[in-house]
């Protein structure tokens, strides 16, 4: 008889509120650290940031994770303009200095171009 239902293995992870030191950006705008060698994305952690955050997901190569705390801020972070910021989601830089957005931006987009590249050549 076919079997139509697959069962999908279930992953368990620490719940626990854990320090991630974040060491660069995606090219989302979210921090990168690393728990166990395991990349950890963290929206609206910076660079040179040490924070306080829980695991939201946990997949075999990455995980991602809320942020809880800032506990070493940034020289980069400052404070968003927009009283929305925190509850729209429609612009995730507002809390970077404005030309560490635009340098954010350029790494990512040379980042992709080059990746992009790389796999045309092959």
């Amino acid at each position: 008889m076919a079997r139509f239902f697959k069962p999908t293995k279930k992953t368990s992870f620490s719940k626990k509120h854990q320090e991630v030191q974040i060491e660069r950006m995606d090219h989302h705008g979210a921090g990168i650290g690393y728990l166990d060698k395991k990349p950890v994305f963290v929206e609206g952690a910076l660079t040179d940031e040490k924070v306080l955050v829980q695991l939201s997901e946990s997949k075999a190569k990455f995980a991602k994770a809320t942020l809880i705390k800032v506990l070493e801020p940034s020289e980069q972070r400052t404070k968003p303009f927009c009283r929305h910021y925190h509850q729209c989601g429609g612009c995730n830089q507002q809390h970077v200095v404005r030309q560490q957005q635009i340098d954010n931006k350029q790494v990512a987009l040379s980042q992709l171009m080059n990746k992009l590249a790389g796999s045309l050549c092959h």
